[in-house]
């Protein structure tokens, strides 16, 4: 992360070149057109920036050399440009509603047109017109859904080819109720974060086919509130985030390599030192006031933190809740 002043500075020596020669491309398009552009833009990273009064006639401008495509929006309903189509180097892909509704994200692209694509990352978007493309991509390593309405978006029956997903970030994604079931196939998955996903209660007994899976976040997911037991097949299992859980009472028996797990804010856990009692050395962190139930574990090192009650309160917060 920038500074302020240095992000902007390097934006403006940026704009002292020719868009025929700028590698970043940004366009700031609010209320009017896209600034006349050549037939062709070499940028390897483009952002345009739009607004709900945007009336775009998008050119037959190409961007052959872009990888990285950053689009933010405001609107209930927002069609992908069509150059998206042409981008045959384009790894990652960052789309932004920040309008007060959920968007419908339409003239997604095809899957053989995203091919080459390792990273997206969709911020209040509804998914359910874009998943069956989302789960054809063979090449994709990371999925971010940042307040996303998810639905039965991936529980339609549909082929899973996600063969290199290596991680899923789901966050604010308020209709989450349970991690959806053909999303637990994914056998080199290697990191899951849910976090601040209010309505999730259960994960499937399928969890337990995430064989590659090694940090778990289930942060702040507030009416969680048990563990399926096939999640004792989690052999890598390494890092468990379990923070402000408030109403899971259980958790199954770990036979694998755990080393850490943060259960602050778990007031309802009572069973964690039978989890954590079989392992050589788990870092426990925790509040100070459930501390003596596992401090006289020899095999356990106690880690207590106390927070900032306001820091607390921002946490388990939905996030969105500003709009």
């Amino acid at each position: 992360m920038q500074h302020d002043v240095m992000r902007d500075l390097a934006i403006h020596l940026n704009s002292q070149k020719s868009i025929e020669h700028r590698e970043t491309l940004i366009i700031n398009a609010y209320g009017q057109d896209l600034p006349q552009l050549p037939q062709t833009v070499n940028a390897r990273v483009l952002s345009i920036s739009t607004d709900e009064r945007f009336a775009l006639a998008w050119n037959d401008v190409q961007f052959p050399t872009a990888e990285v495509f950053v689009f933010n929006f405001m609107s209930k309903m927002h069609p992908l440009p069509q150059f998206v189509q042409h981008m045959k180097r384009l790894k990652v892909l960052n789309i932004t509603n920040y309008g007060y509704n959920f968007s419908k994200i339409e003239n997604f692209p095809e899957p053989q047109y995203l091919a080459g694509l390792t990273r997206i990352r969709l911020d209040h978007v509804s998914i359910s017109s874009i998943s069956k493309t989302v789960l054809m991509l063979e090449n994709l390593q990371k999925l971010s859904l940042i307040m996303c309405k998810i639905g039965e978006s991936f529980n339609q029956g549909i082929s899973n080819k996600l063969t290199n997903l290596l991680e899923i970030d789901m966050e604010s994604c308020d209709d989450l109720a349970t991690f959806p079931t053909m999303l637990c196939n994914l056998v080199c998955l290697k990191k899951l974060s849910i976090t601040n996903c209010h309505e999730l209660t259960s994960l499937s007994e399928d969890f337990g086919n995430l064989s590659s899976l090694e940090v778990l976040r289930l942060a702040s997911c507030s009416k969680l509130l048990t563990l399926p037991e096939s999640m004792r097949h989690l052999k890598k299992l390494r890092m468990i985030d379990l923070s402000h859980c408030l109403n899971l009472r259980n958790l199954p028996l770990h036979t694998g390599s755990l080393q850490s797990i943060d259960v602050r804010g778990c007031t309802e856990l009572h069973e964690l030192p039978n989890l954590v009692k079989d392992f050589d050395k788990v870092k426990v962190v925790c509040d100070e006031e459930v501390s003596h139930r596992w401090s006289d574990l020899k095999n356990v090192k106690v880690e207590v933190v106390e927070e900032d009650a306001l820091d607390t309160f921002y946490k388990i917060m939905p996030k969105g809740h500003d709009k």
